[in-house]
């Protein structure tokens, strides 16, 4: 999955990405990682990275990670223009 955009105007809130074409499989035990690299992106503060979760409901969830800083939701609302490319698998729905 590949998301570019050069305006941001309103938005705010943990950045998401919504309509994958299939639920995943719901178990509260299971919560799938996908990879993400990031272009023009402000990080939380101490987060070197951005990881996705895909939340029971097929959304995907970033948030930024770092050595010894729990995951932190990525604010859209800081994100004027961006680059995500998202990859990965997740067990689906029966």
């Amino acid at each position: 999955l590949s998301l570019n955009w050069t305006a941001n105007s309103g938005g705010t809130g943990s950045m998401r990405v919504s309509g994958l074409p299939v639920a995943r499989y719901a178990d509260a035990a299971y919560t799938p990682a996908v990879t993400v690299g990031a272009e023009s992106i402000t990080f939380p503060a101490s987060c070197t990275t951005i990881i996705g979760f895909v939340r029971s409901d097929g959304v995907i969830e970033l948030r930024g990670s770092g050595n010894g800083v729990s995951p932190t939701p990525v604010d859209m609302d800081s994100q004027a223009t961006g680059t995500l490319r998202i990859s990965g698998a997740y067990k689906v729905a029966a």
